[in-house]
């Protein structure tokens, strides 16, 4: 999509998503529990992401009604920093439905739910949660929006005509497919009304076959997808790569070899090649529109929590000017 639907350079892009330590993996494979000692749904999801408010607003009163009516005395647990008082008014507990706010860990969600439920009905990239959920021992029911990026070989997960369909025959035209497509996933994702998510999270919970499958199936892409050390060696031999000298030098920098031989220029790297390129990067890096630098230093004082330890790059009085 980045390529093919906004043009983003290839030279630009690096897949490695997430960087999942297989030890832990196997740590919750072993110490997780089973099919009997979880009951009920998850979910979780910061309320900062209008993607997470508007799918908890879905599952709440699209999606929950209709599990409900199958299995009276489910509970769906849902956890997410920062829910508003509109979120906060979801909280149902005679209806199962609980609005939990901010988890204390990733494990205290996760420990004791069979599923669990991504409704994200738009947004874009590899979805943590789903992750989370994986690693936890926990298979997912999510929609093809929820699944984009996490099914090995697919790019694209539906069609428009799939997308504007109201018939539930179209949507249902091959369950034999989507039962082999579930099997080979960690989870559901082709559902895409509020019926359907409802029958593939009924189904989910409640075959124990399927959720031993899917939650097998899962953990293994984990391994297939989101390997550690092999996506940090993609980033780690794409950074090195930038450093690296480049041999097509412009006239205007090495006007001939001998230059070149006495120092009088530096065969420039490839970084500063793509960057001499780069027209919007350069646009983008000028003094009064440095959005990367101040967006990482954003990142790290809240991940850290305190103060950012780069000191703003010093600027020439006249540069200012």
């Amino acid at each position: 999509m980045m390529r093919e639907t906004f043009g983003v350079p290839i030279s630009k892009l690096a897949l490695a998503s997430f960087f999942c330590d297989e030890g832990e993996l196997q740590k919750n494979s072993d110490t997780g529990n089973s099919f009997r000692q979880r009951s009920g749904f998850t979910t979780i999801g910061t309320f900062y992401h209008p993607p997470n408010v508007d799918g908890v607003r879905w599952l709440r009163f699209e999606v929950w009604p209709l599990i409900r009516s199958e299995l009276p005395d489910a509970t769906m647990r849902v956890y997410g920093s920062y829910p508003t008082e509109a979120v906060k008014q979801l909280h149902s507990k005679t209806e199962g439905f609980h609005v939990l706010g901010f988890a204390e860990s990733i494990e205290s969600a996760m420990a004791d739910a069979r599923v669990l439920l991504a409704p994200l009905r738009f947004g874009a990239g590899i979805k943590g949660k789903i992750v989370d959920a994986w690693m936890h021992g926990v298979p997912v029911v999510t929609t093809p929006i929820g699944a984009e990026g996490m099914v090995p070989g697919v790019d694209k997960l539906w069609t428009e005509s799939e997308d504007d369909s109201d018939s539930d025959t179209e949507k249902k035209s091959d369950p034999e497919k989507e039962k082999n497509e579930n099997e080979t996933w960690g989870g559901s994702w082709r559902s895409l009304d509020a019926a359907g998510f409802a029958r593939d999270a009924v189904a989910l919970h409640e075959d124990s076959a399927a959720w031993e499958a899917t939650r097998r199936r899962g953990r293994e892409l984990v391994k297939i997808l989101f390997p550690h050390e092999k996506n940090l060696d993609t980033v780690r031999r794409e950074m090195e790569g930038l450093f690296e000298t480049d041999g097509d030098l412009p006239l205007e920098r090495a006007r001939s070899s001998q230059a070149l031989k006495k120092g009088l220029v530096k065969p420039r790297t490839v970084l500063e090649k793509r960057r001499a390129e780069d027209f919007v990067g350069q646009t983008l890096w000028h003094h009064s529109l440095r959005s990367t630098e101040y967006f990482s230093r954003w990142i790290e004082v809240k991940e850290t929590g305190g103060d950012s330890g780069v000191q703003a790059e010093p600027r020439d009085v006249e540069e200012i000017r």
